[in-house]
């Protein structure tokens, strides 16, 4: 199953709007994506193993650090997203914001994943931009 992950990977990396591509592992890549007007967005996916031995497809991108005002904002945003959902992170020590795409790999089809792949991406800019005004990357 990862090489499969894998390989959807590596097609997704070979795009345009790709500038860089990072391998951590066989479960784990990091993809930056030109997200127009000189700006870019780090998505990272995940393989990892669900409930009965399920694979899972893990996608995210940081949008900024979660205060408490943006609350009601983002989650009034979550229901003009079609494949991701913004989630709050409780990472080292600091909250943050972040678009989130989660998919059973066996069901999932590349040009689907492709297309969460550029929400990610593009609605996560967007909405940095929109809230904290910088590009964070």
């Amino acid at each position: 199953m990862s090489q499969r992950f894998l390989s959807i990977m590596r097609k997704i990396a070979e795009t345009d709007a790709v500038l860089g591509y990072y391998k951590k592992d066989d479960s784990s890549v990091f993809f930056e994506v030109r997200t127009g007007d000189g700006r870019s967005q780090v998505v990272m996916a995940n393989l990892s193993e669900g409930g009965e031995g399920e694979k899972i497809v893990h996608m995210m991108s940081e949008i900024g650090p979660a205060d408490p005002a943006l609350y009601e904002d983002m989650l009034t945003r979550n229901l003009n997203l079609r494949y991701s959902r913004i989630a709050l992170l409780d990472a080292n020590a600091e909250k943050t914001f972040a678009l989130v795409y989660s998919y059973p790999l066996e069901e999932l089809e590349p040009v689907e994943l492709a297309r969460a792949f550029g929400e990610i991406a593009f609605m996560a800019d967007g909405i940095e931009r929109e809230c904290f005004a910088v590009d964070r990357m």
